[in-house]
């Protein structure tokens, strides 16, 4: 039962998390001018905010007890019910115009956090809390809940395409305002069904921990006693002692129902209050060591896929073939790509499909910089360029969320992880809606996102791409190995002789290549 409720929780809150964004975006964006520009901002502003959310959701799940969360996020949902229900009504814009002559980005922060802030902050703290609670269930998926946030980008993606083409020509602005307060009111209910749930659970839990046989007495003697004393006791056992007789050692004694008799003992061991503890929260074997090098690597591995889905949307919006909504393609691919790579059905996307992606996507990088080169000199084809865009964004954010999640650490640290996802989208949000339009002229942040990622490639495994030019060329393998060898013993570290030193070369060759012949 616990699966089902925590699933479809986590699939309302994401389709309300997502609901809400077109939703506001349509009722302010006449007023602000439909650029993409404007467009980049709300999407600052919307990662910022399910930032927040998250380090809530991290400071609460580290700090405080299991039931002192659901006492604090329980009256966490009450704080929206005072923007959302009468006077002030759901997402009351009224007459809302901007100063003229003012920043549009400004304006646009300052009104969305007053507006819609409140709400979407405390919708955007589902997702990592249940999960969090969903590992203290006992369920036998509890060990590795990251599948469940496949469920929530799965509610974001509908929630997506369903608004341009059923929520908005069927509703109007007001309705579809009330018809995301009523989603609030059942996601709450849904929420407060799991607290309950993790309750429960909490409670078995702690009295589980409490053995409930008392300890036995004091010995009657000291652990060592004296000569004499052993002396009188050894008189007064051989008075009374009767005729002697052979002793047999008999059967062992029977341990549980169900249990072999000579397995008893061990079973008792097995079952005392601190293993009563460890089996039903069990953990996973992924490593435990959360350095600060593998959270800067979360972070970017996180930046750079936000960054490309901001700078694909402006780069076709601008050069190539713009149409309405065409910021809806790209942020479907955003979301469909955290489907995948987090799925556990019908296979595992971090083993083959992830060693698949990743010997693909280069190959696809430099045909769409390829084309773009070439069609200097001859007239491109609008609609080819712009699938030839989408095809590297979609493959290169995959290839980096396939990276988080071959990488996700214990449930332990769950929080933490996604606190590192949200602010890596937060970064490469404010670069592109922030600091870009500001320092360059064009869209150079696109082309600048696809030759970061090459770089953050991992290090070429066995049946690699390169495997080809290795077993070509021994010579090279041969310089490759003993060049990363001296170089690992001038830094102090141990030789591995890998030629690991190729691998990197030919990444940094691949995103120089990709910036020169973007920019051209």
């Amino acid at each position: 039962m616990a699966l089902p409720l925590f699933a479809i929780t986590l699939f309302v809150s994401a389709f309300l998390l997502f609901l809400v964004q077109p939703l506001i975006g349509r009722m302010i964006l006449p007023n602000l001018g439909g650029t993409p520009q404007v467009w980049n901002t709300c999407m600052v502003f919307f990662q910022t905010v399910l930032l927040l959310g998250y380090a809530y959701t991290h400071t609460v799940s580290t700090k405080l007890a299991v039931r002192k969360q659901i006492i604090v996020h329980g009256l966490m949902l009450l704080i929206p019910l005072v923007f959302i229900l009468p006077p002030m009504g759901p997402f009351s814009v009224g007459t809302f115009q901007p100063p003229h002559g003012s920043n549009p980005i400004w304006v646009t922060l300052w009104f969305l956090a007053m507006v819609v802030g409140v709400p979407f902050f405390v919708v955007s703290t589902s997702a990592p809390l249940l999960q969090k609670w969903f590992s203290t269930t006992g369920h036998p998926s509890a060990e590795d809940p990251y599948f469940l946030y496949g469920a929530s980008n799965l509610g974001s993606l509908l929630s997506l395409v369903s608004y341009p083409f059923l929520v908005e020509p069927t509703f109007r602005l007001n309705t579809q305002a009330w018809i995301w307060t009523f989603g609030f009111f059942a996601l709450a209910a849904l929420v407060i069904a799991c607290m309950l749930m993790v309750f429960k659970n909490a409670s078995s839990a702690q009295l589980a921990t409490v053995d409930p046989v008392e300890p036995p007495p004091p010995q009657e003697y000291p652990v060592s006693p004296t000569q004499e004393e052993m002396a009188i006791r050894q008189g007064s056992a051989q008075r009374s002692a009767p005729a002697r007789t052979e002793f047999k050692p008999g059967p062992a004694p029977a341990g549980p129902r169900g249990m072999p008799r000579k397995k008893g003992a061990k079973f008792a061991a097995r079952t005392s209050s601190t293993d009563i503890t460890e089996t039903a929260y069990p953990t996973q074997s992924r490593t435990d060591a959360v350095t600060w090098g593998r959270r800067i690597r979360w972070i970017l591995l996180a930046a750079i896929p936000s960054s490309l889905m901001l700078g694909v949307t402006s780069y076709v919006s601008t050069d190539l073939s713009p149409f309405p909504l065409i910021w809806v393609i790209p942020l479907a691919l955003y979301l469909l790509t955290f489907i995948l790579v987090f799925a556990k059905w019908p296979v595992t996307w971090t083993g083959v499909p992830h060693d698949v992606i990743l010997f693909i996507q280069p190959f696809a990088l430099l045909i769409g910089t390829c084309y773009v080169l070439l069609s200097q000199s001859f007239t491109s084809h609008p609609l080819l360029a712009t699938f030839l865009s989408w095809t590297g964004f979609f493959l290169t954010t995959l290839m980096c969320h396939g990276e988080l999640a071959r990488d996700r650490p214990k449930p332990e640290h769950l929080t933490e992880f996604f606190l590192a996802m949200s602010f890596g989208g937060m970064l490469g949000g404010l670069f592109n809606g922030i600091i870009a339009p500001l320092i360059f002229s064009g869209v150079v942040e696109y082309p600048l996102a696809i030759m970061v990622s090459c770089f953050l490639r991992p290090r070429q495994r066995e049946g690699g791409w390169t495997d080809e030019l290795l077993l070509s060329n021994p010579g090279i393998r041969t310089w490759a190995e003993e060049t990363g060898d001296e170089l690992a013993k001038s830094s102090g570290r141990p030789a591995t002789h890998s030629p690991y030193l190729l691998n990197y070369g030919l990444d940094i060759l691949l995103g120089l290549g990709v910036l020169i012949l973007c920019l051209l």
